[in-house]
């Protein structure tokens, strides 16, 4: 439950201090108090003792046994109501000993916030008074003040029942027309015009809000530390009628659009990055080679088809015949492309460059004419720069033959840069015209190399 204090300061003319506080005067369960009771309480609120007197809203140390209207302020201050249920409390001074009252004050936001009483300002009995004494520099005046200018050399306060009945506007010709607020020299926030930079700005260390309506967010570099606190570039994020635009020297970085979010949109070499909440990069997009890691994806799960259209893969046959030499391997020349992905098949000699590390899987099938009968051994080989893949035959045919195809199945692990090819090898042939075939005709492929990326 929470409690309401309250607190009246009462001076006389003759200088006498009387102070009245209670802890207590209602409290949030007290929903509904009618005026006399509200004057009650007042009444009730307890004397504090002798030298307990402070200007401001600061409980009195001690009590004497008296109370505001017995023995205590109702002396020289009464409050009255103008009607007992829903009236007015009304506080008026009485000429009474001491001269009567100089001027009273009230202490207790809520209470005086409710009562309509001016929260900490002198309230005095006279209207006016104007001193040109060294020794009482207090000058007061009551009721509307109206002047063409007004020059405070020291401060202004405001109760919490005041309120600023117009706009307050500042010439930027005169002065910065900043509003600041400080704790000594240093300024902790501060809202207006900066005419040096020629700029409004707020500086502060934070701003909340439950909604805010911004056109354009911009930082300078002199002020970059007022958006994020370390960004040395000018910036600016822009709220568009269906986006919001972050943007970097006028540059568009990332675009946050009601149907998708387009990240790096006319930035050069920008990554873009994904961490878990341990730290763990998960996603790296690097605009400098075009690529995209996901190295800290465990388990990668894709409902629909996963197209991979730039994937490294090729596709190459043979379209003429070619001889090979009795006992020597011999490069075979697939001269002919139907695709290459990422063109790292060279058709002149034969060989595929692997453009990244990773596990290639590659594929041949040779058609070999006129074998003789007494050929020892057939070979095709895959040959990459770790290894030689080969699998061997001894054909032990009855006779010669027109025809034979042979086919190797190979998944090679490679790293960037390393070749492969495809050899075969035929040993005693006699007659020196076994050759491998080819034909120019894309409807019959008999000899063929592909291959393509796995993982």
């Amino acid at each position: 439950m929470a409690n309401y204090p309250f607190k009246i300061n009462i001076v006389t003319k003759a200088g006498t201090q009387f102070t009245h506080y209670t802890a207590s005067l209602v409290t949030d369960a007290d929903t509904a108090i009618s005026s006399s009771v509200m004057v009650d309480k007042i009444n009730a609120i307890p004397v504090g003792a002798n030298g307990t007197y402070t200007e401001d809203e600061e409980p009195p140390s001690s009590f004497i046994g008296k109370s505001f209207g017995n023995g205590g302020g109702a002396n020289y201050l009464s409050a009255s109501v103008t009607e007992t249920n829903t009236g007015s409390i009304v506080f008026t001074d009485i000429e009474s000993g001491d001269g009567g009252v100089d001027y009273y004050t009230f202490y207790g936001s809520k209470v005086c916030s409710v009562l309509g009483l001016p929260e900490g300002m002198p309230i005095y009995s006279e209207n006016f008074k104007f001193s040109d004494s060294s020794t009482d520099k207090i000058n007061y005046m009551s009721g509307q003040v109206i002047s063409d200018s007004v020059q405070i050399k020291e401060g202004l306060k405001l109760s919490s029942q005041a309120r600023v009945k117009s706009n307050l506007i500042w010439d930027d010709a005169f002065g910065e027309g900043y509003v600041q607020w400080v704790s000594g020299s240093t300024t902790k926030q501060f809202m207006g015009y900066d005419p040096v930079k020629d700029l409004y700005n707020i500086g502060t260390g934070q701003i909340t809000a439950s909604a805010a309506t911004i056109t354009t967010l911009k930082t300078s570099t002199a002020h970059a530390e007022s958006l994020n606190g370390r960004q040395p570039t000018s910036q600016q994020i822009k709220f568009e009628t269906d986006s919001i635009v972050i943007k970097e020297n006028n540059v568009e970085l990332m675009d946050l659009r009601d149907s998708a979010v387009r990240v790096n949109y006319g930035a050069a070499d920008i990554d873009f990055q994904v961490y878990s909440d341990n730290g763990t990069p998960l996603i790296s997009a690097n605009a400098g080679d075009n690529s995209l890691g996901l190295a800290g994806i465990g388990d990668l799960a894709v409902g629909g088809n996963l197209i991979a259209v730039n994937h490294p893969k090729f596709f190459a046959w043979k379209s003429s015949d070619q001889i090979i030499l009795e006992d020597a391997d011999r490069t075979i020349i697939f001269d002919t492309e139907i695709f290459d992905v990422g063109a790292d098949y060279d058709n002149s000699n034969g060989i595929y460059t692997a453009p990244v590390d990773g596990k290639y899987n590659f594929s041949a099938q040779i058609r070999i004419d006129l074998l003789d009968i007494d050929s020892t051994e057939i070979r095709i080989s895959l040959v990459t720069s770790d290894a030689t893949y080969r699998s061997p035959f001894d054909p032990n045919f009855s006779g010669d033959l027109n025809t034979y195809s042979y086919n190797i199945n190979v998944l090679a692990d490679m790293d960037a840069n390393d070749t492969a090819y495809i050899a075969v090898f035929v040993a005693d042939d006699r007659g020196n015209s076994t050759h491998v075939h080819g034909y120019n005709n894309v409807s019959f492929i008999d000899t063929f190399f592909s291959g393509h990326l796995v993982v």
